[in-house]
């Protein structure tokens, strides 16, 4: 208000009246943005980045990586796992995994568990006494086991199964062909995976890896039979299954 000197009787101050007025309407605007920023959910893309923000995710399951495979507002931990959602260490690649066909068979040691056998009996390579290579069965003895040059197909100039299929199969993923044979068919070399060469290496990572892992081995079946974990959410397509799966290794 000002004050006229000539009456002493106030007149209201109609700029500071108006800039007043601007002022918090400008504080109730950004208010009400806020608000709806924190209430609305937030979208995510395949690779698991924010539409508003988090432009890069890291590996292994962050609280961004969960909303990606579940952004459709239920966003707490405890409707998506049974285990806190934080980042996880990111564990083996399908590659890795892959039997190789010469030299030391496994660069990763497959997990001790009776639903992640390589094969039960498989072909492999060695020089007999005169020099000629030879051919002989090779029986599953656990992961502690020597394997060495084993073949990937015998003969080696067809593409007959060498006893790689005689191992664990996973009836929910595929019922005709092991975990091992997947790999070995769609895991040739990195960058090349099948979606179900990323499914086998999740299996394989929850088993070896638990409390690591992102994944717990119920977690990977599920996620392979309905395209979600737990309850409610967004359901994958099989192309989003597997960029969720490769947030979880290196």
């Amino acid at each position: 208000m000002l004050q006229d000197k000539n009456t002493g009787s106030h007149e209201p101050n109609m700029q500071n009246d108006s800039d007043s007025a601007s002022s918090v309407e400008a504080v109730r605007s950004r208010r009400k943005f806020v608000v709806s920023a924190t209430a609305a959910p937030v979208l995510m893309t395949v690779a698991g980045r924010s539409a508003l923000a988090c432009q890069t995710v890291p590996k292994g399951l962050s609280f961004a990586a969960w909303c990606s495979v579940n952004p459709k507002g239920k966003s707490t931990q405890s409707t998506c796992v049974s285990h806190t959602v934080s980042g996880h260490t990111p564990c083996k690649p399908p590659y890795a995994w892959t039997p190789k066909k010469t030299g030391t068979c496994f660069e990763v040691a497959w997990p001790d568990h009776p639903e992640c056998k390589p094969f039960t009996s498989c072909k492999q390579r060695y020089t007999d006494r005169r020099g000629k290579t030879a051919y002989r069965d090779k029986s599953w003895a656990g992961p502690s086991g020597t394997y060495q040059d084993m073949c990937h197909h015998f003969t080696e100039t067809s593409l007959t199964d060498a006893g790689w299929n005689t191992g664990t199969k996973l009836s929910w993923l595929d019922g005709s062909r092991s975990i091992a044979k997947i790999l070995i068919d769609e895991s040739r070399v990195p960058g090349s995976t099948g979606n179900k060469a990323e499914f086998c290496a999740a299996w394989l990572n929850a088993h070896k890896y638990p409390g690591t892992y992102a994944l717990k081995p119920e977690h990977v079946r599920e996620l392979c039979a309905t395209g979600k974990i737990g309850t409610g959410g967004y359901v994958l397509t099989p192309e989003e299954c597997k960029a969720f799966l490769e947030q979880t290794r290196a």
